[in-house]
């Protein structure tokens, strides 16, 4: 053989080890996390975690993460939540864990053992190197184990939420996490952290997000304690009792010196409207969470004008009445996402959403769930341009009037419409709906709407997909706090649990890009659209609880993004769907309370029942077309009994040989089955007393 093609073989071979040996865990690894196994699996958790099996790969193993592009070490461990029973219970005692048992991960980043009830470590810094991400949070965890976690170098991400740090040693204790040079992520919350906590963990340069949500700060907070944090972009001082917050030392002359932070959350606190005066101090915050606080009566914009950057606002649940805007003066420019659930709580409240929007002209986002906006917007068109930014709009659970209905084509830029609960009645217009063209959630479920489906809503075409996960309003359960860029998460149309009558507009189906559609606890009537075909993308179709009847379309087999699928509690007839692609998961509930609906899922088989096509139907369209409704049946039948019933009688009383006839049929009638009557008692008779 030419040497060259020697060589290369033998390479080919050395490279095919090489890939071999790098497609399955190490043998030390696997046999390291058989040794875990003990501690985190007592519920059986772990049952990927096989021994008798020599030649598995330790790599496919439920909860590890391997670095399969190079080295094929264990890289990642999710061992959170293992010893707990599968009902939620937690029966086992609070134990230390020998860190030994990490000594084989020589790569090990990323560690999670939250949950579990841990106390305590033995060696952790020998075993846990190279870690960078570690998750100990909601154990039993408390100041004594802070020397060892500072010996952890490498750390970056360290998360001690919900355990029992209590700062009662900090001179020796939150101190030694300075010599973590490389922390940028660390989480306190939940624990019984004091005011003092602050100047402790001012050694952590490298800082960039704080957490100290859920201790026991309480008073006034003096954040320039922090000042050596210059790196810090989010902090969260969230659920404590902090009333007010002091930006400088007045004795040193030292001056607050957090100019990078972003993200300031002080929701659930006992803020009132004088902290304003202290977020002058934070000019490059991009978001201020300051809900369930004390804020009160009016707002001055004034007081937010330090605020130049910033994009989100939330101060819901407090107890505001207005906010004052002043023509000649504009502030917060860049805010896209205002939040003021619960807010407006006060009958009385003249707060208007066109006030808001003078207000706040560059906002995209209004989030106004559960409040009381009686005055919710004027009609008059010299106030459209000021809805031109406004792109969604969360009304859930608000005190509306009809206003509201009749002025909606002012929002000719609405992405997003949500009203559920809003105690809204009447009918919808069936004008303005049209203009919303670039429309892509709508929601008004849950209210005391009437009339028919506008049909206008079929050409709301801008419905598109920017899904990422599932939201419950696709179902009858409505999900109601919205966070961030709402169109990433949904998109679809609920008009479920009101009063609308007349049949399914047909148009509905032109909206092809719709994740779902609920009109269910209506009064629909008719059948079920043929059009709906057309729904290509729909992932949920409830139509239940309403008085639909005819056949089930078979063109929605055609449907195969379908997830949820329910027509329960109709007046449907005929055969279920055929049961394959996505209507093959479909069980019984998608299809009961309608008593002339058989087939597969349903008990009563089409064989068992009269078939459907000795029903007359009302419709010509096989696809759309049904049984008579069954109230029309009856009524029908009675009629028609009684048209032959009195014409009968009218023959007998006009022809006296009909009549004749009639009673001589009759009488011979009578006669045969009083003749048959008595002879068969005889018979009876002599029966018993020969016997």
């Amino acid at each position: 053989m030419d040497p060259k093609w020697l060589w290369l073989s033998v390479l080919l071979l050395v490279e095919g080890c090489t890939w071999y040996s790098t497609d399955a865990c190490r043998e030390d690894e696997r046999i390291g996390l058989l040794q875990l196994k003990p501690f985190f699996n007592p519920y059986n958790h772990l049952r990927s975690w096989v021994e008798e099996a020599k030649d598995s790969d330790c790599c496919e193993w439920e909860r590890v993460e391997c670095n399969m592009s190079s080295s094929g070490r264990v890289i990642g461990l999710s061992l959170n939540y293992t010893r707990w029973t599968d009902d939620g219970r937690f029966v086992l005692p609070a134990k230390d864990v020998n860190a030994s048992l990490f000594l084989p991960f020589k790569e090990l980043k990323r560690l999670d053992l939250s949950g579990n009830f841990i106390s305590g470590f033995e060696k952790l810094s020998v075993a846990l190197g190279n870690l960078e991400i570690l998750d100990l949070s909601e154990n039993y965890l408390n100041d004594t184990i802070l020397l060892s976690l500072s010996q952890l170098s490498s750390v970056k991400h360290l998360n001690l939420a919900g355990n029992f740090f209590s700062g009662s040693n900090l001179g020796k204790g939150f101190e030694w996490l300075s010599r973590l040079s490389n922390l940028e992520t660390l989480d306190l919350g939940g624990n019984s952290l004091k005011n003092s906590i602050l100047v402790h963990i001012d050694g952590l340069s490298s800082l960039k997000s704080l957490s100290l949500w859920g201790n026991k700060l309480e008073g006034t907070v003096h954040l320039h304690e922090l000042n050596n944090l210059t790196m810090l972009k989010n902090l969260d001082l969230s659920w404590n009792n902090i009333d007010s917050i002091q930006s400088s030392n007045q004795d040193m002359g030292s001056q607050l010196n957090l100019n990078n932070l972003e993200e300031l959350d002080l929701s659930y606190n006992l803020f009132d409207d004088s902290i304003f005066a202290s977020l002058k101090e934070f000019p490059n915050l991009k978001s201020l969470l300051i809900s369930a606080n004390e804020l009160k009566g009016s707002i001055d914009m004034k007081e937010l004008a330090a605020l130049t950057i910033l994009e989100e606002l939330d101060m819901s649940i407090n107890h505001l009445n207005d906010f004052v805007a002043h023509q000649e003066f504009k502030s917060l420019r860049k805010l896209k996402y205002l939040y003021l659930d619960g807010a407006f709580t006060n009958g009385n409240i003249p707060q208007s959403l066109l006030k808001l929007v003078e207000a706040f002209p560059s906002v995209k986002t209004f989030s106004i769930q559960d409040n009381y906006l009686n005055n919710t917007m004027t009609t008059t068109h010299q106030n459209k341009s000021l809805w031109s930014n406004v792109e969604e709009i969360f009304l859930d659970g608000s005190s509306l009037n009809n206003n509201i209905l009749q002025s909606i084509g002012l929002l000719a830029s609405l992405k997003t419409l949500s009203l559920f609960s809003c105690g809204l009645t009447g009918s919808l217009p069936h004008q303005g709906w049209c203009d919303l063209r670039n429309l892509e959630m709508l929601g008004i479920g849950n209210n005391a709407l009437e009339g028919t489906i506008p049909y206008c809503l079929g050409n709301l075409t801008s419905l598109q997909i920017y899904m990422e996960e599932w939201i419950k309003f696709t179902t009858k359960s409505v999900s109601h706090p919205y966070r961030g860029n709402i169109l990433e998460y949904m998109s679809g149309i609920d008009l479920s649990c009101n009063k609308f009558t007349g049949q399914i507009p047909d148009e509905l189906g032109n909206l092809s890009e719709i994740r779902s559609l609920n009109l269910s606890h209506n009064n629909l009537i008719g059948a079920i659209p043929s059009s709906f075909s057309k729904l290509k993308q729909i992932e949920s179709l409830d139509l239940s609880y309403n008085n639909l009847s005819g056949k089930i379309p078979t063109q929605l087999l055609e449907l195969n993004s379908l997830e949820v699928f329910s027509v329960a509690h109709n007046n449907l007839s005929g055969s279920t769907p055929e049961r394959k692609a996505q209507f093959g998961t479909f069980d019984e509930s998608s299809y009961e309370g309608n008593p002339l609906l058989c087939g597969p899922p349903l008990h009563n088989y089409c064989s068992e029942i009269e078939s459907p096509s000795t029903i007359p139907t009302t419709l010509d369209d096989e696809g759309e077309g049904g049984f008579m409704d069954t109230y029309v049946f009856y009524v029908s039948f009675l009629v028609s009994y009684a048209v032959a019933l009195l014409g009968v009688f009218l023959v007998l009383y006009i022809n006296p040989y009909w009549r004749k006839v009639w009673f001589c049929f009759v009488e011979g009638c009578i006669t045969t089955c009083r003749y048959s009557i008595v002879g068969n008692f005889v018979e009876l008779y002599v029966f018993r007393i020969c016997a």
